[in-house]
Formats: structure tokens, sequence, C-alpha cells
């Protein structure tokens, strides 16, 4: 546990690859959201391997915002990478990520934390994205996504990529996360099942993305079954 984790509430890191259009928007957003909880809190904001002006752009606003930490990563190694360089920057009791395009409003996350403080019997909690504005194809993707890993793994969710997640500080200590690709919210689920933990959800909203571009495609629907069927097989861990 970092030496000053104990003065900080809460950490959220936000992976952020090429979005210049949309960066300003969700750091203002979560801004302005965590700043009335009365919680101390602090902002990762990853640069995550960005060609755009995203770094310069988040290099503005630490100096306009308080509470912002940037990590920089010069070549994107991945979705999961990124999300992780992130976590292991957070100095907050409890920890989470949240993606940077603006599809789930961050003013869930208050509610999320005060669900995850008090309840004791949880180690995460995160949203499900129960009506989204998202296309036919991503969808359907999901929806068999989603469907498969229940039957694999007997995870009782709709929406195992949901977020934001929160996780308390003891479990993210606990597990070694090694995705690189996009099979971080995966891992960090089948992890709960391995370690007997119980987790939360709810319901959102997801919008419809308005600026930038979506990085998730068909290749990374593959990644996901690719790393589903390592993990059953027992080969997910093995180098």
């Amino acid at each position: 546990m970092p030496m000053n984790a104990n003065n900080i509430d809460l950490s959220v890191s936000i992976p952020l690859y090429n979005e210049e259009d949309n960066v300003r928007s969700v750091i203002k957003e979560l801004y302005d959201v965590l700043k009335n909880t009365g919680l101390k809190y602090e902002i990762i904001a990853v640069n995550n391997g960005s060609y755009d002006n995203t770094g310069k752009i988040l290099n503005k606003l630490k100096r306009k915002y308080k509470n912002i930490k940037i990590v920089s990563i010069k070549k994107n190694l991945g979705y999961s990478y990124g999300i992780n360089q992130g976590l292991k920057k957070s100095n907050g009791r409890i920890i989470g990520f949240m993606d940077g395009d603006s599809q789930v409003k961050s003013n869930v996350i208050p509610l999320l934390y005060k669900e995850l403080e008090n309840n004791k019997d949880i180690q995460l909690i995160k949203v499900k994205r129960v009506r989204r504005m998202d296309g036919f194809n991503r969808l359907f993707q999901s929806r068999i996504y989603n469907k498969l890993f229940a039957v694999l793994f007997g995870i009782d969710s709709i929406d195992i990529n949901g977020k934001p997640k929160l996780m308390k500080r003891e479990f993210y200590d606990k597990i070694n996360i090694i995705s690189r690709d996009w099979f971080i919210d995966a891992e960090i689920m089948l992890n709960l099942k391995k370690h007997n933990y119980k987790f939360a959800e709810i319901a959102v909203q997801s919008d419809k993305r308005n600026k930038g571009e979506s990085k998730v495609k068909l290749s990374a629907t593959l990644q996901f079954l690719k790393n589903m069927l390592k993990y059953k097989l027992g080969f997910f861990y093995r180098k």
C-alpha cells in the first residue's frame, strides 16, 4: 500500500488514447462531481500512448484543476495496460477506473463510492448499462460475450465490462493484473470469484459517443473470446 494511501478516500483512473475531442469535458465533469463530495480524491489521467493532442491538453488541465495526476505512456501497449498503470499510481482507500468517452456520466461515481464504503460484504461495485446507445453490431457482440462469460464462469452480470468500477484497496492489492489488451474487466471479475468476494451493480444509461472514435473493434471481441478460453483452460497466467 502506498505510504500516503490513508490520506485519500478515492482515486479514479481514466485511460485516454487519442481523446483530444473528449478529454477536456471528461476531466471537467469528473472534477466538478468529485469536488462537491467532501472526499479527499485524486484523478489519475493516463495518456495511453496518444499521438494526437491529448497529452498537451492534459498538461494544461493539470495546471487548471487540483488533484489531477498524469501518467504518461510513450507507446500504447493496450487498453488494460493503460488502466493498470493508473491503478498502480492510485493512493486511495478505494480505487477504480472509468472510460474517457463520456458515454457513462461520472455523476454515478459518488453513488458507487457510498454503496461500496457502506457495504462491508462487497469488495467491488460497478455499473451495468441497461440502456445503451451503441450500434447493433457492438450490442450484439456484447450480448454474446456476456452470456458466454456467464456460462463459462458462473458470474451473474449482464455487463462484465461496465464502468466505472470501484474496488477496495485490499482487494486490488491481492490480485496481480496481467491483461494488456481488453480483458481487464473480466480479469478483475474472475479474481473476485477466485477469492470468493461479492460485488454489487448500479443500473445506468450509456449515451451515444458524440466525439472521437470508439477503440472497440471486432478484434477486441476476438481477444475477449481468446482470453476467456485461455483462462478456462488454465493457460491465462502462464508465461
